[in-house]
Order: C-alpha cells, then structure tokens, then sequence
C-alpha cells in the first residue's frame, strides 16, 4: 500500500511579539510508504487465559530525507481473566517537516538576562578576543566591547536568527513499553491500567537552547573557537549587544541540526471507575495520570546534556514531575449529567543550570507584582465544571465554567523563559492565563 503527501504553506507576512515578521514558508515533498502488520493469536485457554504476539514493519522513502525502515514487536498475556501484561519495541522514525526544511532564515527574539561580553568592566583576554570575533573590526561595536561599554540586553531580550535546512535528515528513535491491564472479577465497573515507557531519539531535529549556544562559546572562549565566531553568534556593530536592528545584528545563531538527543521515560497510570448510586443515578469516576522521571535534551555532541523535568529557564520550559487529571461525573435519569474535572501540576522550579549562567531570578518586592519569587512556580489546580443536557436524541446542550475558582498564574518575569513561551511574565503556554470563563454550546445531530 503506497501514501504520496503533498504540502505547500504560504501565509501573509504579520508583525508579531517575537521581534519581526513572520516570513512565508513554501515548500513541498512526497512520501511512498509501504507496511503490514500482523497479529499472531499464540495461546487460548491453555496454561494462560491468552497470549497474542504482534508484528508490525514499514519501509517510507521520502524525497527530501531518504529511505527509512522501521519496524515493531510486541504482545500481550492475559494471566488470568482479567489480568493482561503487554509489551512492545519499535524503532520509530520522524522525517522533518515544511516549516523544518523551508521555513526562511529570519530573525526574532529571545530572552536572556546577562551578556557575557557586557560591561562595566572591560572584558581582557580570550573573552576579549571571542567577543571582539562577533563584531566587525573597526566598527563603534568593536569600540564598545573593548571598552567596557556594552549594555545588558533591552527588557532582557536578544536576537536570534533561525530558519529552515534542505540537509535535515530523518530522526529515530527506540520506544519500549512494559505495562498492565487489570479489570478484577471483584469490583464491577473497576478498570486500572499502568505503563512504563522508554524513548530515546537519536539525530533529532533541534536547534540549540539559547544557554547551549552561550555556553558553546564563552565556556571556553578565545578567538579560535570555531563556536565563538559570527556564524554562530553575530553581534550589534553599533553597540556591541545582541540586541538591536535585525538587519545587521543576527544575535545568536540557532541553525537546525540533526545532532540532537532526547530521552525521556516515565509512567502513566489509567483508572477508571463506574457504578449506579440508585436506579436513577450513577456516578463515573476517572483518572489519569503521568509521571515523569527523566526528560534529557542535548542540543549538539558537545551541548550539555540537559534535564529539564522539574525546572524552567530560557532553556526549558516548564515540565511538572507529575501531572494528571481527574473527573467525577454524576448522571441523572440517563438525561442530565454534571461533571467535575481537575487539572493539576506539580510545581517546578528555575533550572540550576541557568542560575549558574544567569544567576539567580529575582526574588523581592516588584513595583507592579509586589512581593515575588521568580525561581519558583509551585503546584497549580484547575476545576472545570459541565453540565449536560441530553434534550432529545438528536440535542444536546452544554454549560461549561473553565477554571471554576479563577486561579491566576503565577509571575516569573520577562526574562526567565523563552519569548515562544513566556509571555507578560508568565507562561500561557504551559498554565491557564485567562481566569475562570464561562462557555455554553447546543450540539445536533442529523
């Protein structure tokens, strides 16, 4: 069986809060696949209730990455009725996509608190020689860095320059699962389900963290490390910063790469529950949940290694250890249903790494936040409410209030987190931004 995709992406050039515009992307490419699986019933009713081995294998030639074969293998193992264990490996791949490959080099924003080649003082030796390498000779920039006059970042942001790469290659990645399925004899309408999981990318497409292209150069810098030079980090020629006019100043240099790695492995834990109060009432419970033991990202062989579950920074954003949600449902007469749904999030706290680059996030009294702690985001829950009206057959009507108790996020400053993600000091992309709010919706079926 053969799949071709096609796919173009062309949008209208906007000004956007990411420090410019943002260009058109166009692009194309096609993929054949060819696959099979297979499910092999093994045992029945012997020494184990049952045993199913399953196979799976896919061969993808993509035109801009190449040939590809991946594969599967698996099975499950009812011990007893209603006991099942299961496995599974794969070696999984991800060709890159359009905005990958064919996005234009264009330059926005990021955060970053503290320039390396910043003044007061004078920078001297192989900080000297690395910043003096990122400005042109001659320049009033060159003048500023030599000088000792180069300012911090404006409003904690720099420049940085990113785009697409033709070259990308796929990445791949091993998986393995381990796990089990329990719905005992003893407790009708009871199911539990836990798994533990393993991934591990090689040759991932990324590009570096601001703080791995910092550390690339200024961990060792001198006027001959190849990561200290202006194809990787292309300084203002007027100030010296990173900041300024993106016309003549690239800031960092963030190039996609395959040479990324991420592992991650963790446990998610399922439980579902249902059961009738009265003739008229029922209640359903559920309930899932994931913990995260380790999730590593490093950008280039020589990147560090970097943990990010638990902590934020320019670097990651936030990753709570634990995360889950759970909802307790209570119908009536099979019409009328009034649901509760929590949200949590543990807490997470300002990456020790980026404390040792940048130093530590401010803590004290702020003008506009009063008394605050930046290096802190502590655990966050999230109450929706619903209720269901099952009107007719064909009708149904919804009353929702989302964030029932209007927990507001917490303040963490400009400059603690990537522009992409913290935004008027807080970050909405990981923590509900707009309060409680109130929805309503009359769904029909024909």
């Amino acid at each position: 069986m053969a799949e071709y995709e096609y796919e173009t992406h062309e949008y209208d050039v906007v000004v956007v809060g990411a420090g410019g515009a943002a260009p058109d992307i166009n692009g194309q490419y096609d993929v054949a696949d060819v696959f099979g699986e297979l499910s092999i019933p093994v045992i029945e009713d012997g020494f184990v209730a049952g045993l199913t081995i399953d196979l799976g294998a896919r061969y993808s030639d993509y035109s801009t990455a190449g040939t590809e074969f991946t594969w599967k293998a698996g099975g499950t193992m009812e011990i007893i009725d209603g006991l099942t264990i299961r496995g599974n490996y794969q070696r999984s791949s991800r060709a890159p996509n359009i905005g990958e490959l064919f996005a234009p080099v264009s330059t926005g924003l990021s955060n970053l608190a503290n320039d390396p080649c910043q003044g007061p003082v004078a920078p001297t030796g192989g900080l000297l020689a690395a910043c003096l390498l990122q400005v042109p000779a001659g320049s009033p920039g060159a003048a500023a860095v030599s000088g000792g006059t180069v300012l911090p970042p404006a409003a904690g942001q720099i420049n940085i320059t990113t785009g697409g790469n033709l070259a990308l290659g796929t990445e791949t990645a091993k998986t393995w699962t381990v796990g089990f399925a329990w719905q005992p004899d003893f407790a009708p309408g009871l199911s539990f389900t836990a798994d533990y999981w393993n991934i591990k990318v090689d040759g991932a497409v990324s590009s570096p963290a601001v703080g791995d292209a910092i550390a690339a150069c200024f961990n060792a810098p001198s006027g001959t490390n190849p990561f200290c030079g202006p194809t990787f980090i292309s300084r203002n020629p007027n100030t010296g910063g990173l900041d300024g006019d993106p016309s003549n100043t690239l800031g960092l240099v963030l190039q996609q790469s395959n040479l990324g790695t991420i592992a991650t492995d963790g446990i998610d834990v399922s439980l579902r529950y249902a059961t009738d109060i009265t003739d008229s009432i029922g209640l359903n419970l559920s309930f899932d949940g994931t913990w995260t033991n380790k999730n590593l990202f490093q950008a280039t062989p020589t990147a560090i290694n970097r943990e990010c579950v638990g902590f934020y920074s320019v670097n990651c954003n936030p990753q709570s250890e634990f995360s889950f949600q759970q909802r307790t449902s209570v119908t009536f007469e099979d019409d009328f249903t009034l649901s509760l749904r929590w949200r949590f999030l543990s807490g997470v706290e300002q990456e020790p790494q980026d404390i040792i680059d940048n130093g530590q996030a401010f803590i004290g009294n702020s003008p506009l936040f009063g008394d605050v702690d930046f290096t802190q985001i502590p655990s966050e829950s999230y109450f929706d409410l619903s209720f269901q009206w099952d009107v007719s057959e064909n009708i149904l009507f919804t009353l929702t209030a989302q964030n029932l108790f209007d927990n507001q996020p917490t303040v963490v400053g400009s400059n603690i987190g990537s522009t992409a993600f913290n935004s008027g000091n807080v970050y909405p992309s990981s923590y509900d931004t707009l309060g409680r709010r109130y929805g309503a919706s009359i769904k029909f079926n024909f």
